[in-house]
């Protein structure tokens, strides 16, 4: 059921690094951070996304380098939610620039964002909010045992962060009492809006895409469940990990827009505006969505990482089936 609750502050603690500490960190790293992230005493936020890269991930160019019991770290993230606020970072650095491919030159940190050589500068979000920052490093040290696993992994463990990734919406980086919203909010809105003196959820064009978005919708939430379970992902693995934030955002953003898109002349109305619909909210929550087609990779870079990483990797396992069976059959025939 939903009861509107607004989504919490410390998201990216409590959805993303707390569960990849309890899951891959070791017992000293849950000692350390666990308390910490339950407790909200300490704030994170997420170092993947760079400026010079767009949101090719992969791609990432901010240089760690070990000296010693330290890495020294230069260049920048952005689209730090609550940059302002964290105590400390989930961050994707290059390691080693030499490596075979980019994703092997990749490393993970839990990085503190209060050691010298880290500032933040805010950004204002098309909303009109400062929910996020840019992060500079420039020759800042943090210590060795930062580093999360081991040096090269970072790609894998990057992509681990990325399936406890749930929360959809982008408006954790906001100053309003952001809550998510679903098909049942757009039925709801529909039954609220008039067109020739008569509710639109009684338009049976209403009703088709209406039916459509809840299909989506359903079948997003039971493949979630169903990436839970190993034996249910075995034809394309990692698919429904690398495409779940993909067809999330995408399905959300249609949703959204096509809210706004019922209210005729008011679509173009907004939160601070007296005669918006529902205060504005489809339209703050359309700019929101958006944005969130964008961080933590576009669609584009979301859809050549799924064709990279699951279809090609299927069809290569295809294709050496097929190569073993024909050469079988080759070596039966001329046995």
């Amino acid at each position: 059921m939903n009861h509107k609750a607004p989504i919490i502050f410390n998201t990216i603690g409590l959805g993303w690094a707390g569960p990849l500490i309890l899951k891959m960190g070791t017992e000293a790293e849950n000692q350390k951070y666990i308390k910490g992230i339950l407790t909200a005493d300490d704030i994170w936020c997420q170092g993947f996304s760079e400026p010079d890269n767009g949101s090719d991930l992969g791609n990432a160019q901010t240089r760690a380098v070990r000296e010693g019991d330290e890495y020294v770290l230069n260049g920048s993230k952005i689209w730090t939610t609550h940059g302002t606020y964290a105590k400390y970072m989930i961050l994707l650095a290059r390691t080693n620039p030499e490596a075979k491919n980019k994703y092997a030159g990749l490393s993970f940190f839990l990085s503190p964002m209060h050691a010298p050589g880290i500032t933040t500068s805010p950004i204002r979000k098309i909303t009109g909010e400062y929910g996020f920052t840019q992060t500079f490093f420039d020759e800042a040290r943090i210590p060795a045992e930062c580093l999360m696993g081991q040096e090269g992994q970072g790609w894998m463990i990057a992509m681990q962060t990325l399936q406890f990734e749930r929360s959809v919406d982008g408006g954790q980086a906001t100053k309003y009492n952001f809550k998510s919203i679903t098909s049942a909010d757009l039925i709801e809105t529909c039954r609220t809006i008039q067109r020739d003196g008569k509710p639109l959820l009684e338009d049976p064009v209403v009703q088709d895409q209406l039916v459509q978005f809840i299909m989506e919708e359903r079948n997003f939430l039971l493949n979630l469940k169903r990436s839970e379970l190993n034996a249910l992902c075995t034809d394309y693995p990692m698919s429904l990990m690398l495409s779940g934030k993909l067809e999330a955002t995408e399905l959300f953003r249609r949703m959204r827009q096509y809210a706004v898109s019922l209210q005729g002349a008011k679509g173009g109305l907004y939160i601070h505006d007296d005669e918006a619909l529902n205060g504005g909210i489809w339209q703050h929550a359309y700019f929101n969505i958006f944005s969130a087609t964008i961080g933590g990779g576009t669609s584009q870079v979301q859809n050549n990482i799924i064709a990279e990483h699951a279809l090609q990797r299927r069809a290569k396992d295809d294709f050496g089936k097929r190569t073993q069976l024909l050469q079988g059959y080759i070596a039966h025939r001329t046995g």
